[in-house]
């Protein structure tokens, strides 16, 4: 991969999954003061690059293109049951106006899940040398699938609310 579309060659970060977004921040700034004589072309790499890594699903995504495992894969059964479930009970809280339920369920149940999720991935990813790709890939569509239903959540209390 080369450094051009690298987004962790182009801000000089090891290609880890933990990153410290104070870091990624602190290394923003410093590249942007260096490279504002560049152009608007370096500066949008650099933009590009910190909005990869800001997002755990890209993140994830680039992390395993660095370590040579595969990005998409075929979401278990199990796994895309729940999310329809869980879509179905999003839109019937948002058909109801219910932004409590909504609430509750993100504060409860899917934000918890998910940091339960990229606890395991930085685990995985940035603690052992081999990692196994189908544990691997059912941890990135556990993240990918999850941060989706978590979107819809947000859009469907911002609509309630709104």
């Amino acid at each position: 991969m080369s450094t051009d579309s690298d987004p962790f060659g182009i801000l000089g970060l090891k290609p880890t999954f933990d990153l410290n977004p104070a870091e990624l921040e602190r290394r923003q700034r410093e590249l942007t003061l260096e490279r504002r004589s560049q152009g608007p072309l370096a500066l949008e790499m650099l933009n590009q690059a910190v909005r990869l890594l800001k997002d755990p699903v890209t993140r994830a995504e680039q992390v395993f293109q660095v370590r040579g495992l595969p990005v998409r894969s075929v979401p278990t059964e199990s796994v895309l049951e729940r999310v329809f479930a869980e879509r179905e009970q999003i839109d019937a809280w948002w058909r109801s106006n219910d932004s409590g339920a909504l609430q509750d369920w993100l504060q409860d149940l899917a934000l918890p899940r998910q940091r339960q999720v990229i606890s395991a991935l930085t685990a995985l990813l940035d603690a052992s040398a081999s990692v196994p790709p189908e544990q691997a890939l059912g941890l990135l569509d556990e993240l990918r699938y999850g941060a989706r239903s978590i979107a819809a959540a947000h859009l469907a209390i911002d609509a309630a609310e709104g």
